[in-house]
This record gives structure tokens, C-alpha cells and sequence, in this order.
């Protein structure tokens, strides 16, 4: 079996997914030490994007960012017969909006989800290459990335274009 590159619980913990080069997806229920079914794997909830407003008398919800390369949320970024368990892919925690790196662009930022296998999304390259780790600050306004060739590069959203990023579903750039 070859090493594991990606993991991640469900919301709720009961559920582990792992992601690796020989099996690009895996779900464990973790009490059970049981291997869920295929059609069981969408029945969980993997993700959740924190309210940016909250409605009076209502309790906050934490996010839940989405860390595998592959799955229902992210199945735009590859071809369904081919997915790619090499990718890096977070999704931010208050926005709708993810990076990604891969093998044919350094990083790029992508709405989410992304269920779409049209997916378009903003790539850059000429940064070092592919990311090997990315993280968001915690209003997703700085977000750092650790290159395989390079130091730690970070970019900083502009407020204005996260808030419309959410609203049209497009990613937002500064």
C-alpha cells in the first residue's frame, strides 16, 4: 500500500476518508473499524462553510474545511475516470472559494464546491511549482502556501472581492 496523502473526518468524526496514490479514496467508520460502500460515502456530510452573518438567537457553527483531492465536493477538478490523488485542495472556511495545486498549474483558486467537470478557476504559475501545503487564516483574507522549490508565498484577498466571490460563485483574485 503506498503512502497516504490526504485525510480528513467527516463533520460529525464518526467517519475518516484517506486519500493515497494506490486507492484515491477510502472511508473508514471509525468506532465500527468498518470500510464504507461507495454509496454510503455521500451520505455524509464532508464540509461546512461558516456563516459569515449569523441570524439573531442562532449558534455558530464551525467550519468544517474540505482537505481530499478527490470526492463529490471536488469532482470538477480531475476526469471521473482519473482522479488525482496528488492534488493539494483546501477550501477556505468562511468563503466559497478553494486552492488547488496540481501538475499543470503551481496553485490556483477555484469556486467551491466544485462539482462541475468544466471547473474553471484562476492558475499561476512561475511560483516555484506545484504547492505542497496550503493554509487560510481564519477570515480567510491571507492565504499561505509551502512550495516544493520555493519558501512559503502568501497572498492577501481583498475583502470586497471575497464577499462577491461567495455571491456569483467565481473565485476572487487581488
Amino acid at each position: 500500500s503506498s503512502a497516504v496523502l490526504a485525510i480528513q473526518f467527516s463533520t460529525c468524526g464518526q467517519y475518516l476518508a484517506m486519500s493515497s496514490r494506490d486507492a484515491p479514496l477510502v472511508v473508514w467508520e471509525v468506532e465500527a473499524d468498518r470500510k464504507l460502500d461507495e454509496s454510503e460515502i455521500n451520505d455524509q456530510e464532508w464540509f461546512r462553510t461558516a456563516p459569515r452573518v449569523l441570524e439573531p438567537g442562532t449558534e455558530r457553527c464551525p467550519a468544517h474545511q474540505w482537505k481530499l483531492p478527490v470526492g463529490a465536493a471536488v469532482a470538477g477538478l480531475y476526469e471521473q475516470d482519473r482522479p488525482n490523488p496528488g492534488l493539494l485542495v483546501q477550501s477556505a472556511r468562511q468563503h466559497d472559494v478553494c486552492v488547488v495545486s496540481g501538475g499543470r498549474f503551481d496553485i490556483g483558486l477555484y469556486a467551491f464546491p466544485v462539482p462541475s467537470t468544466r471547473a474553471v478557476g484562476y492558475h499561476y504559475r512561475q511560483h516555484g511549482g506545484p504547492s505542497i501545503c496550503a493554509c487560510w487564516t481564519g477570515h480567510d483574507r491571507l492565504l499561505t502556501a509551502g512550495l516544493r522549490a520555493s519558501p512559503l508565498l502568501q497572498w492577501r484577498f481583498a475583502s470586497e472581492l471575497l464577499e462577491s466571490s461567495s455571491a456569483k460563485g467565481s473565485p476572487a483574485k487581488s
